[in-house]
């Protein structure tokens, strides 16, 4: 998680999210408001976060979700956001 933090988590409050293109945001947002959630679509972006936290840089990170079901990405971009809004508020995010 610490590629995270200092770098993608500080830029994202700073308004900057380079993992994410915003169309992709805007679905992704929508989607969770409408409750197109799964338990199976949770535990696969509980699993490719896993993964994607292990790519090198910002730009393996992005092939690595090019290659995700977008219900997958959708729920990686909320957790994204929710890590965002906890970081701005100056608590730690919680992340299991």
């Amino acid at each position: 998680m610490d590629r995270f933090s200092p770098g993608l988590i500080s830029s994202g409050a700073a308004g900057f999210h380079p993992l994410f293109e915003t169309p992709s945001i805007r679905r992704a947002f929508a989607n969770v408001e409408h409750g197109l959630i799964s338990e199976e679509g949770l535990l696969l972006a509980h699993a490719a976060l896993r993964e994607l936290v292990l790519k090198a840089n910002v730009d393996q990170m992005k092939s690595y979700l090019q290659g995700l079901p977008e219900p997958v990405v959708d729920l990686l971009v909320f957790l994204y956001f929710r890590i965002v809004d906890q970081f701005i508020e100056g608590t730690e995010p919680t992340l299991h």
